[in-house]
């Protein structure tokens, strides 16, 4: 195993020629660029145009020119704020640039024998596995060697079969969409103070 730090992971991507797809494993992860847009979006104040990123740019190349470049997020826990951020503002924008992004619903249920509890990217037959402190903030990633990915490839082949798409799953899911908790938040209006009293 090699521990790799960003720029080495950053190189990975570069070099892929078939496709990359990440299992996500995580309730939260913990960036400085996503930071204000999270803080805006919990506090129920309106999004701003998202940022023309290189990441985004570089996705959509690689998806025109026939390359997958999927995401399966393992849901255990659907109140979790860092969820619905991503669900209703970061994924939609990044489906837009070609990503297939997924939910593997595991709420309730325990985690599947053939898929590996590990955040990871397979990177074409490459996997590299993510490291979080318990904030979930990126602390390095671990490049595995060939006789030790098999289990991750597997797992992540059963991860996008049994998933379906961010999309689909969320607009079955009104409740927890932001408008619904802002709503239930939100302190009790005159009216209802009064039908209250009577």
């Amino acid at each position: 195993m090699a521990t790799l730090d960003y720029d080495e992971l950053a190189a990975l991507f570069d070099s892929f020629t078939r496709r990359i797809a990440r299992l996500e494993n995580l309730d939260t992860y913990t960036t400085e660029h996503e930071a204000k847009r999270l803080a805006r979006y919990l506090a129920g104040q309106d999004d701003e145009p998202p940022v023309e990123s290189e990441w985004n740019t570089q996705m959509a190349a690689h998806v025109a020119a026939g390359r997958q470049w999927a995401k399966v997020h393992v849901l255990r826990d659907p109140t979790a704020p860092y969820f619905r951020y991503a669900a209703e503002w970061s994924w939609p924008n990044s489906s837009r640039y070609g990503q297939d992004v997924r939910i593997l619903d595991l709420v309730g249920k325990p985690q599947p024998a053939d898929i590996p509890d590990a955040d990871y990217w397979v990177i074409d037959d490459t996997v590299v596995l993510m490291h979080y402190d318990p904030a979930g903030v990126w602390q390095h990633a671990e490049l595995l060697s060939p006789a030790q990915a098999p289990a991750y490839l597997t797992g992540i082949e059963a991860a996008l079969e049994r998933s379906i798409a961010s999309r689909t799953w969320w607009d079955a899911h009104p409740e927890h969409h932001r408008t619904a908790w802002l709503r239930a938040q939100a302190p009790p209006s005159d009216s209802t103070l009064d039908r209250r009293r009577t």
